[in-house]
């Protein structure tokens, strides 16, 4: 996933890693990893990240999560790399729904 961090050129990725689901926040320059930041609050159990986008209008992408098990959805409001909030988004309970997409929606 990638998206400008804090309003600069440079770009991030949220990746969630297959074995033991830790995820991390890296910051990028071009193609070279620079800073790593785990994301360790909140994301336990079957959460899946599936996206970054601008939510709030602030030029910062947010982090938005299923719970495929639950149909629970979430955003988790960012400041760059840093965690402020999250929000709870509308559960579809359905298992066969899946978030495809994710886009600057203000």
């Amino acid at each position: 996933m990638r998206a400008g961090v804090g309003g600069r050129t440079a770009r991030a990725r949220a990746a969630r890693p297959g074995v033991g689901g830790a995820q991390v926040w890296w910051g990028m320059n071009g193609p070279s990893r620079g800073s790593t930041v785990s994301l360790a609050r909140g994301a336990a159990g079957n959460w899946k990240l599936v996206g970054a986008a601008y939510t709030r209008g602030d030029s910062r992408p947010d982090l938005v999560w299923r719970n495929p098990s639950t149909g629970a959805n979430s955003v988790w409001v960012m400041d760059g790399s840093t965690y402020l909030t999250a929000l709870s988004v509308r559960s579809i309970p359905d298992p066969n729904w899946r978030i495809e997409a994710i886009a600057d929606i203000n």
